[in-house]
């Protein structure tokens, strides 16, 4: 039986790297009706571009808009290619393995 990687599993901070395709799963330590701005983005997938501890700048890939995340503040998790595909209307299911703007540097 071939052993699947676990998705969606919490990154710690110091498990973020630049590339790496992340979404916002949750806000720390606040009930989820009290929180405006990151409701807008959750589940929205993004790359991210730079990281300068506890800010995390990341290219959404559905819009290409910047925004800049406070990890000390918000929980990120991992998404699949698949994921990141869906969000930009490219296939899914292996017909294309390439992911849109993969290595490409925002100036």
């Amino acid at each position: 039986m071939k052993k699947r990687k676990r998705k969606g599993l919490l990154l710690a901070p110091d498990d973020l790297t630049v590339g790496k395709y992340v979404a916002i799963h949750s806000v720390k330590g606040v009930i989820v009706k009290e929180v405006a701005g990151p409701l807008a983005l959750f589940g929205d997938a993004a790359v991210i571009t730079a990281i300068n501890l506890p800010f995390v700048v990341a290219r959404l890939v559905a819009s290409n808009n910047i925004v800049t995340l406070d990890v000390r503040h918000i929980n990120l998790m991992p998404v699949t290619d698949d994921f990141v595909r869906a969000q930009t209307g490219q296939p899914t299911g292996g017909q294309d393995n390439s992911v849109p703007n993969v290595g490409q540097q925002s100036v």
